[in-house]
């Protein structure tokens, strides 16, 4: 089991997020950008939304990027969470 995280009090932090839907595989790096933190394998939702929060922290966040492959496509009867910038 991961230690989890020490966030620190009055501190930001780099995070990235890495998802691989065909492989199940989740990586989240905070600060170090080459080691994920945190990572784990599970092939059961390949595809959805995108969410975040926290339940115990203050969650101030901010800078928030988001990148998907131009291949993908939305499940029928939903919509797209995010658009690139030429798509309008």
């Amino acid at each position: 089991a991961a230690a989890g995280i020490d966030w620190g009090r009055d501190i930001w932090h780099d995070i990235r997020l890495e998802r691989d839907a065909d492989q199940g595989l989740t990586r989240v790096y905070f600060d170090d950008m080459q080691t994920p933190a945190l990572s784990s394998t599970d092939a059961t939702f390949s595809w959805g939304l995108l969410g975040f929060g926290s339940f115990d922290d203050s969650g101030r966040v901010t800078d928030v990027n988001i990148w998907a492959p131009e291949s993908v496509e939305p499940l029928p009867g939903t919509r797209e969470p995010f658009r690139r910038p030429d798509k309008r």
